[in-house]
């Protein structure tokens, strides 16, 4: 018997499990791990021109790193790296998802998705939580709690009346060549920009400055892209590693939670061991599923063998916006800064009804076969013209919120398939071609016709399944997330959203999970 069984290693599971690690405790995950690391202190530039196993990863033995050759979809950088494609490989053995519309992107690795995150964390307001049974008054001990662990650089500039005004935060990363032209800009023009609904601050990143538990200042080698196992930038992993070396907390990695069930006053959790399909159970006073949005809400249908029942997926929708920066075209590319986002930028103004946030970062150390067939020339002609491109170019990603839709759903199938429908999809263009114009005065160009408009599933933010509020939904959560038809289920994923706001969700999510935990450790 334990006092809670969480199901995940995921950020929101790994926030709940340090706050319960003083429990009896189980922890039940998948597991999937790579044995293959990325350990150097080198820079990515020194390995291409000198290590000759730089293949194994940069391109990989089945070329996992030229995937969005031939993909449909956008596949992260991150994701499709020889040693970090084990984040969502397995997918199709390990679940059965079927859609015509939406690119479904699930990680049963140990650490989640969070094992090639984006690294930024941003603490939602009470305008973000505005549907909400919460206010950030009841997330901000936990937001403050997670920044003294985990370690978070940044500052406090433009954007802090939408991120609030947080303290214990190390200095900001030093900016690369492109990111440093383009807030310089900003901040000469920032009254113009202002005027167009536009404000650029600094990212809040859980990339260290500053050493921290052992853990090493980042040292700007740009090999973030092709290894998990970079100590200067937090993943749950870090915090789980720990967790699971304590006596009264057990570990079971190599199961798929499959069903709950109430037993007398307790809840059994059914799994099955993925080497030989044998079935188990385990028993516990409460149960936490983070196994993030579209399993969690699965392991639900299936529990109640619920075969009609169509559950709301929210998702952000996301465009590509790539720049070139003029003053920086022909020369050499800056080899130490940083790879991921450096500057954010917020609009708020009449082509959106609600705020959109975007993420900026220079084109460092990704392959050129990213985007060489994004060139109209020649292959002669776009080698040369990647050459002279690349150290010029910034990309900015925006991320849009969503709502429930009718059509925008998942539903599980008697065959056991989850079958994930996304058709209700928002038009954009508008505040892209706004920020194309206004754009023009900092030196950074681009036309229309290049951004690209990723269909559904693409931003792997998802959210909203089963959540929080009472309302005329089969399945919904209290204020604590418990599950109705249940006494102690609680879910601590992004399931609960009722909205997805444009801000990267997952330290919400950890905040959150954090708040549940909390509430269940009183009551046991």
């Amino acid at each position: 018997m334990f006092d809670v069984i969480i199901v995940g290693t995921g950020a929101s599971s790994t926030a709940a499990a340090l706050e319960l690690q003083d429990k009896k405790l189980l922890i039940i995950d998948a597991g999937i791990e790579t044995s293959k690391s990325l350990k150097t202190d080198k820079n990515i530039f020194d390995l291409k021109r000198s290590d000759k196993n730089q293949r194994d990863y940069l391109i990989g033995e089945n070329f996992e790193s030229l995937a969005n050759i031939r993909s449909k979809d956008l596949v992260s950088v991150k994701l499709k790296s020889p040693l970090t494609s084990f984040v969502i490989d397995n997918n199709d053995s390990l679940i059965n998802i079927k859609s015509n519309n939406f690119s479904p992107f699930l990680s049963f690795a140990y650490g989640g998705l969070a094992n090639a995150w984006g690294a930024g964390v941003y603490r939602y307001t009470d305008y973000d939580l505005k549907k909400f049974p919460i206010s950030s008054t009841e997330l901000e001990p936990f937001y403050n709690k997670l920044t003294d662990l985990i370690g978070i650089s940044g500052q406090n500039d433009d954007l802090q009346p939408f991120f609030g005004n947080i303290r214990g935060l190390q200095k900001p990363l030093k900016l690369n060549v492109n990111c440093n032209y383009l807030y310089s800009s900003y901040l000469k023009r920032k009254k113009y920009f202002l005027k167009k609904g536009i404000k650029i601050g600094r990212t809040q990143l859980t990339v260290l400055t500053e050493e921290k538990d052992n853990r090493p200042p980042y040292n700007y080698n740009n090999t973030s892209f092709f290894t998990c196992n970079n100590p200067s930038i937090y993943t749950p992993v870090i915090s789980m590693d720990k967790i699971k070396q304590k006596s009264n907390v057990t570990f079971k990695k190599g199961f798929i939670v499959e069903t709950f069930e109430k037993k007398n006053n307790f809840v059994q959790v059914n799994a099955v061991e993925i080497k030989n399909r044998k079935k188990v159970s385990f028993i516990g006073k409460k149960l936490l599923l983070g196994a993030g949005t579209i399993n969690t809400g699965k392991i639900i249908l299936q529990s109640f063998k619920d075969y009609k029942t169509r559950l709301p997926i929210l998702d952000n929708p996301i465009s590509f916006i790539p720049f070139v920066n003029l003053r920086a075209i022909g020369s050499k590319t800056d080899q130490f800064g940083y790879e991921g986002g450096q500057l954010i930028l917020i609009y708020e103004g009449p082509l959106s009804s609600e705020r959109v946030q975007g993420s900026l970062y220079s084109y460092i150390s990704p392959l050129r076969s990213d985007i060489f067939f994004d060139f109209p020339l020649s292959i002669k002609g776009n080698l040369s013209l990647t050459k002279f491109i690349v150290p010029s170019m910034t990309i900015l990603q925006l991320f849009y919120s969503d709502t429930p839709k009718e059509q925008n759903y998942i539903q599980l199938k008697r065959n056991k398939a989850l079958f994930v429908n996304y058709t209700d999809v928002p038009v954009l263009g508008k505040l892209e071609r706004h920020i194309i114009k206004n754009f023009w005065k900092t030196g950074f160009i681009t036309i229309p016709f290049l951004v690209q408009y990723p269909r559904p599933g693409n931003s792997i933010h998802y959210a909203g399944t089963i959540p929080m509020g009472k309302n005329n939904a089969n399945y919904f959560v209290d204020k604590y997330c418990c599950l109705n038809r249940t006494k102690n289920v609680y879910l601590i994923d992004g399931s609960v959203f009722p909205i997805l706001p444009a801000k990267n969700l997952t330290f919400t999510l950890m905040a959150n999970a954090m708040r549940i935990a909390q509430f269940i450790r009183d009551k046991i």
